[in-house]
C-alpha cells in the first residue's frame, strides 16, 4: 500500500497480490478473465440507455426485540447457517478500507469485513473458521443472494451496495450500516473541480453500479469495468480522466496511490444524487426475514454499544473526517 513519501504501487500490482495471497475466498469463475478484458477494451462504450433510479429505499424489518444466545438460533436461514457451520458472505476483496486481503499476511480487512465478523459471532459465539468469503464483482452482487425461487451463493452481501428501491423490490436490506456520497478522483495535478469540467472526458466506474448513472446525463463518456481497482489502473495509465463512486470506495483507491486526489461531485441539482445509504443485501423469501431482523439486532447492539463508531475512526475517519451511524427506520420492506 502506497502512502505519503512512499513509491506508488501501481493498483494493478495489489490485484495480483491480492489473487495470489492464500485465504478462504473465492473468485467467481470468469471473474478475472472479464476484469483483464476491460483493460484490453478498445475504448470507452456508452452507458446504459436508461440509468438506475437514485430513489432511495433505506427502510427494514424491525430488528430481533434480543439476540438469541449464539449457537441458538431459531428457524429458518439462521438455522439453516448454523448447521453448516460457517457464514457464506460477498465482499469485494480489492476495496482497501472497506473490504480487502491483506497480500502479506492473506486476512481479510476492513470496515465490511469487520461488520462481518460481529454478524458471525453472534451466530457462532466464534468467528474462527465460521466466515467464507466469496469474491464478487459490482454487477455479480445483483444475483448472489438468490431470488425468491432460486437459492444463491452466499447468504448475505456486505459489499457498498446502495440501497436503491430497484434493488429492493428484488432482494431484502438490513438497516443502513453507511451513507456514503457520490464524488470523484482525479490526479492529484488535476484541475477538475467537479463533473462539469469533465464534458466529453472519460470517467470510469464500475459496471452495475448506482455511480455510472450520472455520467450520461453529465456529457461524459462511460468506461465501464468490472472490479474497482480496475478503475485506479486505468486512471494510473491515463486511460481514463477520472474515476467517480462512492467517498468511502476512492478513499481507498486515493490510500494506494497519493498522487490523486478525491474532489466533490459537484453536479447540477437535477442529477446529483442524493446520499447512498449501504445495507446488508440478503434473499428475498420469508426463511429469510428473520436472518434480516437478526442482523439489524446487531447493527441496533454495535450503534448502542458505541462499536460502530469505533470501527468507523479505525478504517475510515482518517480519510472522511468526522462520521455518524445512519439512524435506522423500519417499516414493512424486507
Amino acid at each position: 500500500m502506497s502512502g505519503p513519501g512512499r513509491s506508488v504501487v501501481p493498483a494493478i500490482l495489489l490485484a495480483l497480490l491480492v489473487a495470489l495471497a492464500t485465504g478462504c475466498a473465492t473468485i467467481p469463475g470468469g471473474a478475472e478473465r472479464t476484469a483483464l478484458a476491460s483493460l484490453d477494451a478498445s475504448g470507452p462504450t456508452p452507458p446504459p440507455a436508461s440509468p438506475s433510479p437514485y430513489t432511495i429505499c433505506d427502510t427494514s424489518l424491525a430488528p430481533l426485540p434480543s439476540l438469541p444466545r449464539p449457537g441458538h438460533m431459531p428457524g429458518g436461514a439462521l438455522q439453516s447457517i448454523q448447521r453448516r457451520g460457517y457464514l457464506r458472505v460477498g465482499v469485494d476483496l480489492n476495496s482497501l478500507l472497506l473490504s480487502y486481503q491483506d497480500p502479506r499476511s492473506g486476512s481479510f480487512q476492513g470496515f465490511e469485513i469487520d461488520l462481518v465478523q460481529r454478524i458471525a459471532k453472534a451466530i457462532f459465539g466464534d468467528v474462527r473458521g465460521r466466515i467464507r468469503y466469496v469474491a464478487l464483482t459490482t454487477a455479480q452482487r445483483t444475483t448472489a443472494v438468490g431470488t425468491r425461487t432460486r437459492p444463491g451463493a452466499v447468504d448475505m452481501v456486505v459489499d457498498a451496495v446502495t440501497m436503491t428501491c430497484r434493488r429492493a423490490a428484488a432482494r431484502a436490506f438490513s438497516a443502513p450500516y453507511f451513507v456514503a456520497r457520490q464524488k470523484l478522483l482525479v490526479p492529484a495535478d488535476s484541475a477538475v473541480r467537479g463533473i462539469g469540467d469533465l464534458r466529453g472526458k472519460r470517467i470510469c466506474a464500475t459496471a452495475g453500479s448506482t455511480s455510472s448513472g450520472i455520467i450520461q446525463p453529465a456529457g461524459a463518456r462511460f468506461v465501464p469495468v468490472q472490479t474497482r481497482i480496475d478503475c485506479l489502473v486505468l486512471l494510473q495509465e491515463h486511460r481514463v480522466d477520472a474515476v467517480t463512486s462512492d467517498d468511502a470506495i476512492l478513499a481507498g483507491l486515493q490510500a494506494q496511490d497519493p498522487t490523486t486526489k478525491i474532489v466533490p461531485l459537484n453536479a447540477p441539482a437535477a442529477i446529483q444524487p442524493p446520499p447512498g445509504p449501504y445495507g446488508v443485501e440478503i434473499r428475498r423469501d420469508p426463511r429469510h426475514r428473520q436472518l434480516v431482523r437478526f442482523v439489524n439486532a446487531v447493527l441496533e447492539r454495535m450503534r448502542t454499544a458505541g462499536t460502530w463508531v469505533r470501527l468507523y475512526d479505525k478504517w475510515l475517519e482518517p480519510s472522511l473526517g468526522p462520521g455518524h451511524q445512519p439512524q435506522p427506520t423500519y417499516g414493512s420492506l424486507g
